[in-house]
């Protein structure tokens, strides 16, 4: 009666190590089935990665050279600083121009009363005495004064150019600002744009992640049920049978 005892539970040892290793066999197969699906998810999403990785290489090699482009300029700053400097400078050179303008009128004027002074002794010598020297002088005068209008004229001229060149840097320095603020502003825009696209990224990389973690709790779970309905059953089958 012992042996026979001993012989059953030795039969029903058997038979579980056996139907424990079939559904443990049964178990890595649909493991392996999953981790299938689960690695065509994952080499889905590795290649969706790399498409957008691509898209925003090309987005960052568009910075990139906005950036070299917006570097062969000289910065703002760098350029109001130049811009004092040349304006500085202009003024500088106006002041000079008004100045020798000035003078050359207090020269034209001392002039003219010179010339005026020795064509008064000129009319009173002239029933008198004929100076070649005297006439030679007047003459003399009469060409600087002509050449002092001259470089008056060319003084003026000098700085109505002046002030047109200052004018254009005016010009020039307000378009620069306009296009730094116009690159600022896009340069903004685009960095929303792929802060945005990477927040729906790291989303759908969180939603698959726990779409995985669900169906591997789903599998597991229904395996080891599986596998404990299995055994309950077989050793229902065996106690059922009469002892040989």
């Amino acid at each position: 009666m012992a042996t026979t005892w001993t012989n059953r539970k030795e039969l029903q040892v058997h038979a579980i190590e056996e139907i424990g290793r079939l559904l443990l066999k049964v178990q890595a197969q649909e493991i392996a089935n999953v981790e299938k699906v689960l690695s065509g998810q994952g080499e889905l999403l590795r290649t969706r990665t790399k498409e957008i990785n691509d898209k925003y290489s090309a987005i960052f090699e568009t910075l990139r050279i906005f950036k070299e482009k917006y570097a062969r300029m000289m910065s703002l700053e760098d350029f109001n600083t130049a811009l004092e400097g040349r304006e500085g400078k202009l003024r500088e050179e106006r002041a000079e121009l008004e100045r020798r303008v000035r003078e050359a009128g207090e020269r034209e004027k001392g002039l003219r009363e010179e010339t005026e002074r020795a064509k008064s002794l000129q009319a009173e010598l002239d029933g008198k005495l004929a100076d070649l020297d005297l006439a030679r002088r007047a003459e003399e005068l009469s060409q600087k004064e002509q050449a002092l209008r001259e470089q008056e004229a060319d003084l003026a001229l000098r700085l109505d150019a002046s002030q047109k060149d200052f004018a254009d840097v005016e010009k020039l320095r307000d378009q620069m600002i306009q296009e730094a603020e116009r690159f600022t502003s896009e340069k903004g825009a685009l960095m929303n744009d792929l802060d945005r696209r990477t927040e729906a990224l790291e989303e759908q990389a969180r939603s698959l992640a726990q779409r995985e973690a669900e169906y591997r709790s789903r599998v597991e779970g229904e395996v080891v049920s599986a596998l404990q309905d299995a055994i309950a059953s077989l050793v229902r089958e065996r106690l059922k049978r009469p002892a040989p």
